[in-house]
């Protein structure tokens, strides 16, 4: 195994390794932070090394400005809200998420709308009134004038 300094990583020298395997990596961290990876590593029956081996080798590619991330209680919410399980990729989750802009009449196949038009369906409900009486309101109202009936 080739050892590296967390300064050699970061200036990106690459140290001679003929079989491309492993490369370890010394980080700083708090001890609290250090304490709570600890805790994580533990319950999964893995060392801190593996945890964050783990999660690091996960997420190479998240490369968001914008810190979006679930904790597990988080994603079996998503999944139970989605009826999506697993829930295990963000592609997965807008593909499941846009699937609610569709609107299914009376069995007729699913019409789809935008997330702007699904957003008016919702502010359009008042006190007293759900987005599904509104929407069925609008839909027969709009299905009377092209019809003329």
């Amino acid at each position: 195994m080739v050892k590296k300094s967390l300064a050699e990583a970061e200036e990106g020298n690459r140290a001679v390794n003929e079989d491309d395997g492993p490369v370890t990596v010394r980080i700083n961290l708090p001890a609290e932070i250090y304490d709570r990876y600890k805790q994580s590593a533990e319950a999964q029956g893995l060392t801190v090394g593996e945890l964050l081996s783990h999660r690091l080798t996960r997420c190479v590619d998240h490369s968001s400005i914008r810190s979006l991330y679930f904790s597990e209680p988080q994603v079996r919410q998503l999944e139970q809200m989605l009826q999506t399980r697993p829930l295990d990729d963000a592609v997965k989750a807008i593909s499941s998420i846009s699937g609610w802009f569709k609107v299914r009449i009376n069995g007729f196949d699913p019409v789809p709308i935008s997330a702007q038009q699904a957003r008016r369906i919702h502010l359009g409900a008042y006190s007293g009134c759900t987005a599904q009486d509104h929407l069925n309101r609008v839909v027969i109202g709009a299905i009377a004038k092209a019809t003329g009936a």
